[in-house]
């Protein structure tokens, strides 16, 4: 982001339509207004951004809140005068820390019977905060003022490690809070920012909130998480004899670690050990910036190591009596205080390769490493030694695909239906020019091999130059004509004519994926109507598309503990946050004319929930036809008594004109897959009940220009 004058900036945004980056200009009304959010216009621009955080869910987790106030109270009354906060997102933990400050002082006042004296010197104290994005220094600048606190927090738009002492801070702090934590733990870059802070803006003896973290871990057999790191294992039961697993490109298929709700799948897996621990960090100490060690587990059942689940326990405060869990439901820890919260979740580390036996009763030695922002665990036998066998790190770079990604494209029906579609598509024409305009490898591959007088064009745009040498290794690994298939690197409208030596596509093939649309709404995947309407002029008279069409498909849901996590704020602990509602996105006790957010989920990741109707159809997109706007509508009868909180949409894409080959990203009752859908909450919950000609109405609208999708429910039920 960046600013171009005092009344207005610039934002970098990605056009979901076209995947083209464009830079947005958001004029700021004027200097009184450059913190508000009361346009409505820029209220809707910065929402889309924002809209699509864990700020509500992080704000609506009562247990977080309450224990960060607890410890904040006990370490300013053991004394402080300045009170860093590093991360200060929407500044709660600085409205905290000065409401215990002046509680210190009236205390005193009244211990001291009025002392002026004694009463001057507490009130002396201050709170400092820093907050690098802007949207959010705003919006806290915003609450401050709301919460009459903007006098006595010193609010500073800057990264920790850019601040100053005697030009941010007029003197180093006694006391550091934050939250710059993930489900990790390290990965928002909490050592580098410990190590900044005690070097150069903390005193000797600073106490903080949180005092101490641990990270603990524990060993499991999934064939669930087993598809998300081993497609070499499964490709050897394909039906469609292609590896895409070659060995130049292991590190392609080699998912590391995941970010999940691992409590759906407590009926798919077995522990295989205790919960043991790996990590400590202590706060108020300077962190080392790495650690290796070796760790001796305990085997407690026999079983196929295929991952580690790991989780982390704050003590909140020195004497650790205000204590945070991220474990899962199944340990005690999670058992005592398990709620389903999405800003923090739990780690799946995966271990790549041949599934490893272990016996009841043995020892199995996990090496533990950590740098200043990644944890990395690997297998060693009791012979290996250590950091014998480690991971490539030169390898390492942004190609390596997501364990979803990697288990779907082992899934043995997945590419049966694609390998059906794409070698039907591909023989329709005599010496083909196919063009894979997404980022399918696997149709790629399977273009080729469905015709080996097939000329195939690829773009993979989110590849770039990795994605030319693995398909490079890949054809050779499969036996394909090195000179049969052409990388291009890049969007497909930017292919003109002379590229194509003057010849007409004749086969349109996606699968449709995008990398860059992989945590976004399923039908930002429908960039293919647009590309496809933008090569029009390169195509054939009658060229093949495949998919032909597009079907958007919906269940209504109850979703309590995703509608919770979404619910718009009123006070948290004690501070009004009732202004942040609109530019979050919330849902719940808004006014009657909004809308609720439209959010990407997989429904089995959700926590608790029932489908309440059959599955329905809305509309479909055509893409024999160019890029137009599209909108459908469709009474659903009720099918089960419940609580509604929202409604399931996902694109079902239909791969031949002859509707026998459809790729289906629909959920399924509460089993683990590897689709996302876009859930589309209430504003305001609804009971339905099973009776006769009880219903929903439910409209749809497709913008061409934005590739955005507009839904209305109509929760009046008959």
């Amino acid at each position: 982001m960046a600013e171009v004058s005092e009344k207005c900036i610039l934002e970098q945004r990605l056009n979901p339509l076209t995947g083209q980056s464009e830079w947005i200009v958001v004029k700021l009304q004027s200097e009184s207004e450059v913190d508000d959010y009361d346009d409505p216009g820029a209220s809707k621009e910065r929402g889309e951004s924002l809209g699509h955080t864990q700020y509500l869910d992080m704000l609506n987790d009562v247990e977080r809140n309450r224990a960060y106030d607890q410890a904040i109270r006990k370490a300013v009354a053991q004394g402080a005068h300045h009170v860093l906060d590093i991360g200060a997102g929407t500044g709660l933990l600085s409205m905290m820390a000065s409401r215990a400050m002046r509680e210190v002082v009236q205390f005193r006042q009244l211990e001291n019977d009025g002392d002026a004296v004694i009463a001057s010197s507490v009130a002396s104290g201050k709170v400092t905060a820093c907050e690098s994005y802007l949207p959010m220094v705003r919006l806290a600048r915003k609450l401050l003022r709301a919460n009459n606190i903007g006098a006595s927090v010193r609010l500073v738009h800057k990264r920790s490690d850019e601040m100053e002492i005697g030009v941010d801070l007029s003197s180093t702090a006694d006391v550091l809070v934050s939250e710059i934590l993930d489900s990790e733990l390290i990965g928002e870059g909490l050592i580098p920012t410990l190590r900044h802070a005690h070097a150069h803006l903390l005193s000797p003896v600073a106490r903080s909130v949180p005092h101490r973290a641990v990270v603990y871990a524990q060993l499991v057999e999934c064939d669930y998480l087993r598809r998300g790191c081993d497609l070499s294992g499964f490709e050897t039961e394909a039906e469609d004899g292609l590896r895409l697993d070659v060995s130049k490109s292991r590190i392609w298929f080699s998912g590391f670690s995941r970010a999940m709700h691992v409590d759906p799948l407590v009926s798919h897996l077995k522990v295989l050990s205790k919960p043991f621990e790996v990590f400590q960090f202590n706060f108020c100490e300077v962190p080392a910036d790495h650690r290796e060690h070796a760790l001796h587990v305990r085997i407690t059942n026999t079983g196929n190591l295929h991952a580690l689940i790991s989780w982390w326990m704050l003590d909140l405060d020195d004497e650790g009596t205000i204590t945070y869990s991220t474990a899962p439901a199944w340990t005690r820890e999670g058992a005592h205080c398990h709620r389903w919260r999405d800003h923090w979740r739990q780690c799946v580390w995966y271990f790549p390769g041949d599934n490893v036996k272990v016996f009841v009763g043995q020892s199995q030695i996990i090496e533990a490493i950590h740098d200043e922002i990644n944890v990395k665990y690997k297998l060693r036998s009791s012979g290996e030694r250590e950091g014998q066998g480690a991971v490539d790190e030169s390898t390492s770079h942004a190609s390596v695909l997501r364990p979803e990604r990697i288990s779907l494209l082992g899934s043995q029906k997945y590419r049966r239906v694609l390998k059906e579609a794409v070698v039907e598509a591909v023989r329709q024409k005599s010496s083909p020019l196919c063009l894979i305009v997404d980022d399918s490898v696997l149709c790629t591959l399977l273009a080729g091999a469905a015709n080996s007088d097939a000329h195939v064009i690829t773009m993979l745009p989110g590849c770039q130059l990795d994605g030319a040498s693995y398909i490079r290794a890949a054809a050779h690994a499969n036996g394909l004509q090195p000179d049969q298939i052409k990388v291009f690197g890049r969007k497909a409208v930017s292919l003109t004519s002379e590229q194509l030596n003057g010849r007409k596509v004749d086969v349109l093939i996606a699968e449709p994926y995008y990398r860059a649309y992989e945590d976004l709404l399923p039908w930002r995947h429908l960039r293919f109507w647009y590309e496809r309407t933008s090569l029009a002029p390169l195509l054939a008279e009658n060229a093949v598309i495949s998919p032909c069409k597009g079907v958007l498909r919906g269940v209504f849901l109850h979703l309590p503990d995703l509608w919770q996590s979404r619910r718009s704020l009123s006070s948290v602990e004690g501070f009004d946050h009732s202004s942040l509602n609109q530019v979050l996105g919330a849902c719940g006790e808004m006014p009657s004319s909004w809308e609720g957010p439209l959010v990407p989920y997989s429904i089995w990741q959700c926590g608790r929930s029932k489908e309440l109707t059959d599955k329905f159809f809305i509309m479909e997109f055509d893409f024999t036809l160019t890029l137009q706007a599209v909108q459908g509508s469709v009474k659903v009868p009720v099918l089960n008594s419940g609580l509604c909180h929202g409604v399931a949409l996902w694109i079902d894409w239909v791969m031949d004109t002859y509707h026998q080959h459809v790729i289906s990203t629909a959920p399924t009752d509460r089993e683990p897959n590897d689709w996302k859908q876009g859930i589309k909450l209430l504003n305001v919950p609804v009971q339905l009940l099973s009776e006769e000609d009880s219903s929903l109405t439910i409209s749809a609208a497709f913008n061409p220009q934005t590739g955005d999708i507009a839904v209305e429910v109509d929760t009046y039920t008959s």
